[in-house]
């Protein structure tokens, strides 16, 4: 408790008297926020947030007490986001409110809101109640639970806020970057585009650093886990669904559920092992039109790579975040790149106050470890050798090989050895594995003999016509959107949601790009086998909007109010609505199962449901037919009933990872039935309790053989 009540004045005296950058203390402060009761005093729409109170936050004081941890990598990343502001606030061409923002400690909302974002401007409740309101101040907004304060946890606290973290930093650094092309939410294992891909990377990457941070067996044992057979089997069964088709679909309805900690595993194994540099491999029935495309396009953007996919093309890996996190990953733990110290001048902007000046090169290192070595050099990098153009991982590449030309060999074996080449030249496709092929093409690249970019030709963006309803990989979530791609990064399943192009015409879109290079604009495709006028015409049309679409948003914005306070809620709702449709659909289908059944045996010997077994006054034909109605309403009522309890057992089953079939709904029926049969010949006196016992229990079985077969 004093080092929480310690790190609690610290925090407090920074945000009342801020003052330069200071390494004095060996904690570096960070400010934990929880929303503060009083209401925003302006139209703003900004958070009023106030420092929350150890003695009476357990999760607050329990992140308090992780963070502070001396050797913990919070504590790393808190010292890099020292040292990237002390760097910036000694720019003199940076307006002077930005160098202003920068002597705030570093601030984390402990959300009581969905998601975690990187974020800006608040407004900030004083000890005495008062509100300052703190514009262009950065802080990380995220929720936090008992889950996320487990050590190595890649989804945890420490790996989640260093993620957000980043983005700030390398926002400050590099400036905003352009707003995205892709239509896509971003997963690690989705295409985007080069821009998403790329700060997404640089977030992601930190997940996985913060599990190297820690030495130990145990902790070693925690880095590159396989995916668990329990994500193994959602995995599986979302493949049948996506590929076969499904009228109850549990891996879709439980999506948002089992996905999330999959993909945040994803980060780390696939990420480690490069596996984002391979394609998906597609069942057939994607490629040959069978499968609706969106279904085709869900598929590919949530199975994991395999290491025997196919390669990537260059395109394709720069719209990658999985295969930017490694980049950036292998960067970070290069040990050449580590290693390399630059001249005592070099890291004097990065200096905090309190630290010496190094006056000769072997002093560096016992100022900035390694570890911060590397991350300097890059920051570096990006605030003045850096520009956010078409490929933002070729930019930063050649910009640090001219920054640092003696270091141009290492970087350049990182980004060939991630990329296998395909970015340089067609040949690395099948060349790749061979013994000093990559080593050639560094040498190469050194002596310029060959452009890093030379085998990846331009993005050529498009848009299709009118909209679609979901949104990424939400198939339930009913809103809107248009579907973007990057022709030369399209596959197939991407070409052929364009109206008029034929299974054969998109495999060969995409085989004559492969096999020949990039498409350097929309006319490329004449060369194409099959293409017609008509369906070029298409394919300048949409470049042509896209390219209008592009030019009126030029700078990606940070994440807006709805997105955190209303989306999460948006897409969990649209969930259960279809979890309820789908529910409700198998309750009638195994209900008429079990009215056939009923009408099979009869209600009564030598009676047909439905017929009066006595004469009735004639009606008018409205009364007549309601009276009908009525009575084949009934027994539908009373087969729901009956078909109930299998529909729950199913939905008990899925829920605990047992997928429904016809084999184990079976017996499921086989038991609800006799228990119905038990229960009627035990409490009905009439001669027809037999019939009745018989007759619900079958149905029970015929009910969940339905639902099974459902399934």
């Amino acid at each position: 408790m004093p080092a929480l009540l310690l790190l609690l004045v610290i925090s407090a005296t920074a945000i009342l008297f801020p003052s330069p950058i200071s390494a004095q203390s060996s904690i570096v402060p960070i400010v934990l926020l929880r929303r503060s009761a009083k209401p925003v005093p302006d139209k703003s729409g900004l958070d009023v947030l106030v420092p929350a109170n150890p003695g009476t936050d357990a999760i607050g004081a329990r992140a308090a007490t992780i963070m502070a941890a001396p050797a913990g990598y919070t504590q790393l990343v808190l010292r890099l986001n020292q040292r990237a502001k002390a760097y910036l606030s000694r720019d003199l061409a940076l307006p002077e409110a930005q160098r202003a923002a920068l002597a705030q400690p570093a601030y984390l909302f402990l959300s009581d809101r969905q998601g975690g974002f990187p974020s800006e401007s608040f407004w900030l409740e004083q000890p005495d109640g008062s509100l300052a309101r703190k514009d262009g101040v950065q802080f990380v907004d995220t929720t936090v639970g008992e889950g996320d304060l487990v050590p190595g946890n890649i989804g945890g606290l420490e790996a989640i806020y260093a993620h957000e973290l980043g983005h700030l930093v390398m926002a400050a650094l590099a400036g905003a970057a352009p707003q995205r092309a892709s239509s896509s939410l971003h997963f690690v294992t989705v295409k985007t585009d080069a821009w998403t891909a790329f700060t997404e990377g640089w977030g992601e990457h930190y997940q996985p650093m913060s599990l190297d941070q820690y030495p130990g067996a145990s902790w070693q044992s925690l880095r590159g886990e396989p995916p668990s057979a329990y994500e193994q089997l959602w995995y599986g069964r979302f493949a049948r669904e996506e590929s076969e088709g499904c009228w109850i679909c549990p891996a879709n309805l439980r999506f948002i559920r089992w996905h999330g900690p999959a993909e945040q595993r994803l980060r780390d194994e696939s990420v480690r092992r490069n596996l984002f540099i391979h394609r998906v491999a597609m069942p057939g029935a994607f490629l040959d039109g069978s499968r609706p495309p969106r279904e085709a396009r869900m598929f590919r953007d949530v199975m994991p790579p395999a290491i025997d996919g196919a390669l990537k093309n260059g395109p394709e890996m720069m719209a990658s975040e999985g295969v930017m996190a490694t980049l950036f990953h292998r960067l970070a733990s290069d040990a050449r790149l580590r290693g390399v110290y630059r001249e005592p001048a070099f890291y004097a902007p990065f200096l905090l106050t309190g630290e010496a000046a190094p006056g000769a090169s072997d002093d560096v290192r016992k100022v900035i470890p390694p570890a911060e070595n590397v991350y300097l050099k890059l920051f570096d990098v990006f605030h003045r050798h850096f520009a956010w153009g078409e490929w933002p991982a070729i930019e930063l590449v050649r910009g640090y090989a001219a920054r640092f030309p003696d270091e141009a060999g290492a970087i350049y074996d990182v980004f060939l050895d991630v990329t296998r080449g395909v970015t340089v030249e067609q040949a690395a496709f099948t060349r790749h594995a061979e013994p000093g092929y990559l080593a050639g093409l560094r040498d190469r690249l050194i002596a310029g003999q060959v452009r890093i970019d030379s085998n990846l030709g331009p993005a050529l963006w498009i848009v299709l016509p009118g909209v679609e309803f979901g949104m990424g990989l939400f198939r339930y979530f009913a809103v809107p959107t248009s579907i973007t791609f990057d022709l030369n990064a399209a596959d197939v399943t991407d070409l052929l949601s364009v109206s008029d192009v034929s299974p054969a015409l998109a495999a060969a879109i995409a085989r004559e790009r492969d096999g020949h290079g990039a498409y350097a604009n929309v006319e490329a495709l004449t060369r194409v086998p099959g293409m017609t006028p008509g369906v070029l015409g298409q394919f300048r049309d949409m470049r042509s909007r896209m390219e209008a679409r592009m030019k009126r948003t030029s700078v990606r914005r940070s994440d807006a109010g709805f997105m955190k306070d209303y989306l999460a809620f948006i897409v969990k709702g649209s969930y259960y609505l279809a979890g309820a449709w789908q529910f409700g659909r198998a309750l009638v289908v195994a209900g008429l199962g079990v009215l056939l059944v009923w009408i099979a045996f009869g209600r009564r010997a030598g009676a047909t449901p439905g017929k009066p077994t006595s004469p009735v006054p004639r009606r008018a034909w409205w009364r007549r037919s309601l009276r009908a109605l009525r009575r084949a309403m009934r027994p539908l009522g009373r087969g729901m009933a009956a078909a109930a309890v299998p529909c729950l057992i199913s939905v008990a089953m899925y829920a605990k990872g047992v997928f429904p079939s016809v084999g184990n709904m079976a017996l499921a029926g086989v038991a609800w039935g006799a228990a119905i049969a038990v229960v009627l010949i035990v409490k009905q006196q009439r001669s027809s309790r037999f019939m009745n016992a018989a007759r619900l229990g079958v149905g029970a079985i015929v009910a969940s053989l339905i639902i099974g077969a459902m399934y």
